[in-house]
């Protein structure tokens, strides 16, 4: 009900509109989804949202991952890293960190990873980072299995001693 007209302060017409509650709803969870993509794009560390089958497609990234990879807008870092998950990943630690999220999420009862990595810039700076990453089925036709990644860039705070092993550990995947 909307008041059209008032005299003095009193109202003269009122305007009653009949809305279906599937469109209302629909209203409110466009509002929800905007709130969380705005409480997303303030996060201090990234986190984006990969298909987890086929070409492994970037569905959605913040703005500290665009960031983190010398990108401006999320379409450039799209064409940085193909707009695949394969393109995130360091190609040398690539076979590694797919093998070790396959074997983590087949021996967690949550679907959870937990890995290291290096990444390049578009600027072709390597850059190391930590990634948790939770495997979930949607349910939805679109889009079946996603992956939902939390991840940190931990350049100066990584041993040598860590890259090391890690980059040593790489030669065990090479296909």
């Amino acid at each position: 009900v909307q008041i059209a007209e008032r005299l003095n302060g009193v109202p003269i017409t009122a305007v009653i509109s009949i809305r279906s509650i599937e469109a209302l709803m629909r209203e409110q969870a466009d509002a929800k989804y905007q709130n969380m993509a705005k409480m997303l794009s303030h996060m201090s560390d990234g986190f984006f949202v990969y298909n987890a089958e086929g070409d492994e497609e970037i569905l959605y990234a913040n703005p500290p991952v665009v960031k983190m990879f010398g990108c401006k807008t999320l379409d450039e870092f799209r064409e940085q890293v193909g707009n695949s998950f394969r393109g995130i990943v360091h190609p040398d630690d690539y076979n590694r960190v797919e093998w070790e999220i396959s074997e983590q999420i087949q021996h967690s009862e949550k679907n959870m990873d937990f890995i290291c990595y290096r990444i390049l810039t578009k600027s072709g700076e390597e850059r190391w980072v930590e990634d948790c990453g939770h495997l979930e089925n949607t349910g939805a036709d679109e889009y079946g299995k996603v992956f939902y990644v939390f991840i940190s860039d931990i350049t100066d705070t990584i041993s040598e001693a860590r890259k090391n092993r890690i980059i040593k550990s790489n030669r065990r995947y090479d296909v």
